[in-house]
């Protein structure tokens, strides 16, 4: 992906294809606020690159 190994942390990488159904995506909604406030609690949120950098 081109990220050092602390922005490879840090970041979130969503696949989806033919296969994906409403019903995983849904799921992937539900659990992804508490995905997000687990990684900021462990630190990874600050890793993460910027947007337009």
């Amino acid at each position: 992906m081109g990220l050092t190994d602390d922005e490879a942390r840090g970041a979130l990488r969503i696949t989806v294809g033919h296969t994906t159904t409403a019903a995983d995506v849904d799921a992937f909604l539900a659990a992804l606020p508490d995905a997000v406030s687990r990684a900021t609690r462990a630190g990874y949120a600050d890793r993460a690159p910027q947007l337009g950098r």
